[in-house]
C-alpha cells in the first residue's frame, strides 16, 4: 500500500491559528513585562523614601543630642508641619559660644537652617514631606523631643504614592553636659 503525501504547504487556517497563538503569547509577555517594570519602580520609590526618612531622622536625632536647649520662641510643637529650634554649641560661629539650628518644612521639603548660614535641603528630590510633628515632652527629664515624620514619593501615579508612604517616629533626649 502506497501512502500519498499532501504537499500543499501552509494553509490559511493554519496561518491564522499560528498568528493567534503568537498574539496570545505576546500579550501575556507584554502584560508581565509592564507589571514587572511597575513593581520595580514602586520598589525603588519605597527604597528612596525609606533611605531619605532614615537619614533625615538620624540628622535630627544627632542635632537634638548635641543641643544644649530647645529654643521655644520659634518652635511649632504639636502642629502639622512643625518647626524645631535648638540652641547648640555644635558648629558655633567663630567668637560665639552657641548658635541656633532650625528644622522646618517649606513646599513639602524639609530643611535644616543654621544661624548665619544658608538653609540645607534634607529630603531627596523626589521625596515629599507629608507631615512633620514635633512634641516637647516638658515633663520628662532630661528634655525630650518626640518627632514624627511622614514621607511619600513624588509620583503622578497615586498607587506609587500610596505604596511608598512611610511614617517614622522617634523620641530623643537632649544630653546634659
Amino acid at each position: 500500500m502506497k501512502c500519498e503525501r499532501n504537499n500543499q504547504g501552509l494553509t490559511i487556517i493554519g496561518l491564522l491559528v499560528y498568528i493567534g497563538l503568537v498574539a496570545i503569547v505576546m500579550t501575556i509577555f507584554t502584560t508581565f513585562l509592564v507589571r514587572l517594570v511597575r513593581l520595580n519602580f514602586s520598589n525603588q520609590a519605597a527604597k528612596d523614601v525609606l533611605s531619605t526618612s532614615q537619614r533625615v531622622l538620624s540628622i535630627i536625632t544627632q542635632e537634638i543630642l548635641a543641643a544644649t536647649s530647645v529654643y521655644a520662641p520659634t518652635c511649632r510643637f504639636d502642629a502639622s508641619f512643625g518647626q524645631l529650634s535648638l540652641e547648640t554649641t555644635k558648629d558655633a560661629p567663630t567668637g560665639e559660644n552657641s548658635t541656633y539650628v532650625d528644622f522646618f518644612v517649606d513646599g513639602e521639603r524639609l530643611y535644616l537652617k543654621r544661624e548665619g548660614q544658608n538653609q540645607i535641603l534634607l529630603t531627596a528630590e523626589r521625596v515629599r514631606v507629608k507631615d512633620l510633628v514635633f512634641k516637647y515632652l516638658d515633663s520628662a527629664t532630661p528634655q525630650t523631643i518626640w518627632v514624627s515624620l511622614t514621607t511619600v514619593y513624588d509620583s503622578p501615579a497615586p498607587e506609587i504614592q500610596t505604596a511608598s508612604e512611610l511614617s517614622l517616629t522617634t523620641s530623643v533626649s537632649l544630653r546634659s553636659y
